[in-house]
C-alpha cells in the first residue's frame, strides 16, 4: 500500500505514522536517514514531522519546546515566538507566491479604469507589510523577481490617498460626510478572501486604507476549504 509505505528516492525514508489526537488531525511522521540517497547518506539519522490541526497549535507546541522547527504560521505568531523565545531563530526566505487583490472588472465601479487607478494608489503596501511585522516583501506585478527576473525593472505606483482621491473625483464619485457616491450610488466594496495566514490581517488593512479615501467595505473571511465552492465557482 503506497500509502502506508511511499517510496522515493529524497534524503529520509517513511518509518511509521503515530496518531496522537485524532480529532485534532495531531500526527507524527517518523522519517530516517536514506543511506542510498543520490547525494549520500543524510547527516540526521532521523527526524520527526508534527503534524497540526492549525497554526495555533504549531505556535503553542514551539512555545512549549515540544517541537524545535516550525513552518506556516502567522507574522503574529512568528513575532510572539520571536519575542517571547529568545533562542528562537527566524529563517527568512523567498516564496513564489504572493498576496492578491482582485478588482472585479465587470462590476460598475471597477469596470471604470481610473477608479482601478485610484484603488491601487490607495493601497499602501509598505504599511500592509509593517502590520505584517515585516514578514513579507512587495510585489509590483502577478510574478515575483525570481519568477521573473525583467520585472525587478517595473515598479507599481508609490501609494498616493490624496492621488488616489483626485482620480475618483475626476471619475464621479463625490465625497458626502465621508462616503462617495455617484448617481446616487454610494461606493460599496465587497472584500472577500480567506480564513488562513495572513489574510485576514491584509483585509484589515485593505480596509481601512480604502475607507479612507471614501468606500464603504464590507469584508467576508471564508475557510480555504470552501473558498472555490462559495465564492471561485459562483
Amino acid at each position: 500500500d503506497f500509502n502506508r509505505q511511499p517510496i522515493g528516492s529524497g534524503p529520509f525514508r517513511f518509518d511509521h505514522l503515530q496518531v496522537i489526537n485524532p480529532d485534532e488531525g495531531r500526527l507524527i511522521v517518523y522519517l530516517t536517514g536514506n543511506p542510498t540517497y543520490v547525494r549520500g547518506q543524510p547527516r540526521l539519522e532521523r527526524m520527526q514531522l508534527h503534524v497540526f490541526q492549525d497554526s495555533s497549535r504549531i505556535e503553542k507546541s514551539f512555545l512549549a519546546s515540544e517541537i524545535n522547527a516550525a513552518t506556516d504560521l502567522t507574522s503574529d505568531q512568528v513575532n510572539t515566538i520571536a519575542t517571547t523565545r529568545q533562542d528562537a531563530l527566524v529563517y527568512r526566505t523567498t516564496l513564489l507566491d504572493g498576496m492578491y487583490a482582485f478588482m472585479r472588472n465587470d462590476t460598475t465601479l471597477f469596470g471604470d479604469k481610473t477608479v482601478r487607478k485610484a484603488f491601487v494608489l490607495a493601497t499602501d503596501r509598505a504599511a500592509i507589510i509593517k502590520a505584517l511585522h515585516g514578514y513579507a516583501s512587495p510585489l509590483n506585478g502577478p510574478l515575483t523577481v525570481e519568477q521573473l527576473p525583467s520585472s525587478q525593472s517595473k515598479h507599481q505606483a508609490t501609494a498616493n490617498a490624496s492621488q488616489a482621491a483626485a482620480l475618483l473625483d475626476q471619475a464621479g464619485w463625490q465625497v458626502r460626510d465621508g462616503k462617495r457616491s455617484k448617481d446616487g450610488q454610494p461606493m460599496k466594496i465587497n472584500l472577500v478572501s480567506s480564513t488562513s495566514g495572513d489574510y485576514p490581517k491584509v483585509v484589515a488593512e485593505l480596509k481601512k486604507q480604502w475607507e479612507a479615501i471614501g468606500a464603504t467595505v464590507t469584508t467576508r473571511l471564508v475557510p480555504p476549504e470552501s473558498f472555490q465552492q462559495l465564492i471561485v465557482l459562483p
